[in-house]
């Protein structure tokens, strides 16, 4: 090893799985803490090599929810048997329904991260709020610099599936609307925080914009890679 080369420990193997390590936490502990910090280093082509690229921790999020998502949804959990009732009569002659349940979740869970970034970089791209001056990938770096703080609290409430008793019940369209509207105040608080505005009522009405998108864009990608998972599940594809 030469003087220059560093050892290779587990962060390396982090890093080479998902370029995910210690930085990653620091950024979203500063994205929290002082995101105009962090706003400013987006700036920098890299990112004043103190940051992880919003795009990568997103996607890593995003990703993590959708394991937790899985790991909450074994093949004797009430959510498996629901949607196992579900396709009952869907699939082709052959094939079990909860084949066909495990499918969907394994399809649902593979789409979801990448549609939902898709999706925001897409809005990112015509949803200016950044100041005139933000080129399209300034604009894409800090739309989802800001939308890290959602996508950890997405990341950290997918433990609440393990409560679900198979039943559409009040109290699970409640906490399901309580988990939406969380989402949306955060996404509006952290916009509110970094957008270019000269008023506060023009910086309240971009972060509202802003969250409105971006949620917008959650529920196109999570509508979008359900049908497919649909698609893929009821035809044994």
């Amino acid at each position: 090893m030469t003087s220059s080369q560093r050892s290779v420990g587990f962060g390396s193997l982090v890093e080479d799985i998902f370029g995910l390590n210690i930085r990653g936490l620091i950024t979203i502990r500063d994205v929290i803490v002082r995101p105009r910090v962090v706003a400013e280093a987006a700036r920098d082509e890299e990112w004043l090599r103190r940051y992880t690229p919003s795009i990568r921790l997103v996607f890593f999020l995003l990703t993590l929810t959708s394991v937790f998502r899985f790991l909450w949804a074994p093949k004797d959990s009430a959510i498996t048997a629901r949607l196992s009732e579900a396709f009952q009569g869907q699939v082709p002659d052959g094939m079990e329904a909860g084949l066909a349940a495990d499918q969907y979740m394994a399809v649902y869970g593979a789409l979801y991260p990448l549609l939902v970034v898709a999706f925001v970089v897409l809005a990112a791209v015509f949803v200016r709020v950044w100041g005139r001056e933000a080129s399209a990938t300034l604009r894409i770096r800090l739309h989802l610099m800001v939308v890290i703080p959602s996508s950890a609290c997405s990341a950290l409430s997918i433990w609440t599936f393990a409560l679900y008793d198979g039943s559409i019940s009040t109290n699970f369209v409640i906490a399901t609307l309580i988990g939406l509207t969380i989402g949306l105040l955060v996404d509006f608080v952290m916009a509110f925080r970094c957008v270019a505005a000269t008023g506060q009522a023009v910086k309240i009405g971009k972060a509202l914009l802003f969250s409105v998108v971006t949620q917008t864009a959650h529920f196109a990608a999570a509508g979008l890679s359900a049908n497919v998972a649909v698609v893929v599940a009821t035809n044994g594809i």
